[in-house]
């Protein structure tokens, strides 16, 4: 009888522990099914949305979120779609569920940071596209975005650290060093931004925007005579450029670039090369008072006052008020021995910008010429102390400060 009881236990061990087998079988296989077939589904949404049918992808994402609500590729897919039809506020929520549900995945995250930065809560932006970075760190325009997103709210150092952090580990990829040098420009900090742009044409040495931005970082950066060989090279591509047929838009050579090779000659003295590249810029661009204001400076070097006086009352009727057109009549000023104008002159300057090292040091010089040597001393003093550097000053105030202990 025993023997029988232990039989039965056995057999019905045997038979249980088959059927909840069969049964655990049975649920793997209709699970199989059930991810096939949301895979299906998803597939057929993607390439809905894809080929622009929105409202087809839109009811084929909710049937399969139907059966699943926190699935995570199809509340991404999802919010794209709202995004589409322009509506953020849905497109959040279901991105935020997809960034639950997938917490390695990073589209989702990166998603929800362009909502925040639209709506404009950057704190809250910032946190989601470092989310997205972490999480692929291979991902250039995630970088880019965080750095650019970080730069807007005046904190370049850390966008500036993300970039080198980038940079240190080999990348090939251009735009991190055209967004380095770029960032540098802002901080003035021209060698520095040249050296990351000649990097980016190392990896692309066919990339003119590269050298464009190497050209105008060497320019800042006073290296006149290597800005002015970049400068000359790309007029000379765009000119042949402008002359080949192809598919995409020639580059071109544009004013600004004339205008910074124009100074170039100026400092290298070659006045005849700079008067070519302004007067072209004046042919093209008859409203820009920054081109007036270099003919004026031009026509001085040439000794022809009265160009460099009609040349600076244009700019300051296309802008009042501009600066570098008031020196000019300042300087005329002073060599008509108007010393009182060229005072008043460049005590507009002063009022408005105290910065400016120039505008202190012909108001030194016009004081100077008044018998206010003590007064003049201070304003060069003055230019001093905003540039340091500034040769003008420095000559000036050597002057001053000779005749003052002549007396």
């Amino acid at each position: 009888m025993k023997r029988f009881v232990l039989s039965f236990i056995v057999m019905s061990l045997f038979f249980t522990g088959c059927a909840n087998h069969h049964e655990e079988n049975r649920k793997a296989a209709q699970d199989r099914w059930e991810q096939s077939r949301t895979k299906f589904a998803m597939r057929i949404a993607r390439q809905q949305f894809s080929e622009g049918q929105t409202e087809k992808a839109f009811y084929s994402v909710q049937k399969i979120l139907k059966d699943n609500p926190d699935h995570g590729p199809a509340n991404l897919l999802l919010g794209k779609i709202y995004l589409e039809l322009n509506q953020p506020n849905p497109a959040l929520k279901v991105f935020l569920i997809a960034q639950k549900a997938m917490p390695e995945e990073s589209e989702a995250a990166y998603q929800v940071g362009t909502i925040y930065e639209n709506q404009g809560k950057m704190d809250k932006a910032i946190k989601h596209y470092q989310i997205a970075w972490k999480r692929s760190p291979d991902n250039i325009t995630y970088l880019l975005t965080l750095t650019e997103t970080l730069t807007t709210q005046n904190d370049q150092e850390a966008a500036m650290t993300l970039l080198k952090e980038k940079i240190k580990e080999g990348t090939s990829e251009m735009s991190v060093y055209i967004a380095a040098g770029n960032l540098l420009m802002s901080q003035k900090k021209y060698q520095e931004a040249a050296e990351m742009f000649q990097m980016a044409i190392t990896n692309q040495p066919d990339n003119l925007q590269a050298r464009e931005s190497l050209a105008m970082a060497l320019f800042y950066d006073n290296q006149s005579e290597k800005a002015a060989g970049h400068l000359l090279q790309l007029k000379s591509m765009a000119e042949i450029a402008k002359n080949k047929k192809s598919d995409t838009p020639p580059y071109q050579f544009k004013w600004p670039q004339f205008l910074a090779l124009g100074d170039c000659h100026m400092q290298l003295g070659q006045i005849d090369k700079a008067r070519e590249c302004f007067d072209y810029v004046s042919q093209h661009d008859t409203s820009n008072p920054a081109i007036w204001v270099r003919l004026a400076k031009v026509a001085l070097l040439e000794n022809d006052p009265q160009k460099a006086g009609r040349y600076a009352d244009k700019a300051l009727i296309l802008s009042p008020g501009f600066a570098d057109a008031i020196i000019v009549q300042g300087y005329l000023a002073i060599k008509d021995q108007d010393y009182p104008l060229a005072e008043t002159k460049m005590r507009l300057i002063i009022d408005a910008d105290k910065q400016n090292s120039l505008a202190w040091c012909l108001l030194g010089q016009a004081l100077h010429e008044q018998g206010k040597a003590k007064e003049a001393a201070k304003c060069y003093a003055q230019a001093l102390r905003v540039n340091p550097n500034d040769p003008i000053a420095k000559h000036l105030m050597i002057a001053t400060d000779s005749k003052i202990i002549s007396q």
